[in-house]
């Protein structure tokens, strides 16, 4: 294998690939060690809870809301 994967970040957000280096290791198990610990300290870091209206239900020019879609939101507090 050459690279390490964290299957729930892929199914979430796809592959995101990036380089580490690491100048302290001299064989592979240290490696693969250092490799996995790095992979497995990555989260997902912000989390929101939303309430969410659906106007369709007031005015058909608004798509319906379906559970289990994403949908777009903008957060006007935050520098994103």
């Amino acid at each position: 294998m050459n690279y390490l994967l964290n299957n729930a970040l892929v199914a979430e957000f796809g592959v995101i690939q990036g380089k580490v280096e690491y100048d302290d290791v001299t064989t592979p198990a240290a490696l693969m060690s250092k490799g996995i610990t790095d992979l497995n300290s990555q989260t997902i870091s912000m989390t929101y809870s939303v309430v969410s209206v659906d106007y369709s239900l007031i005015d058909g020019s608004y798509d319906q809301l379906k559970i289990g879609n994403w949908h777009d939101l903008e957060n006007p507090i935050s520098d994103d």
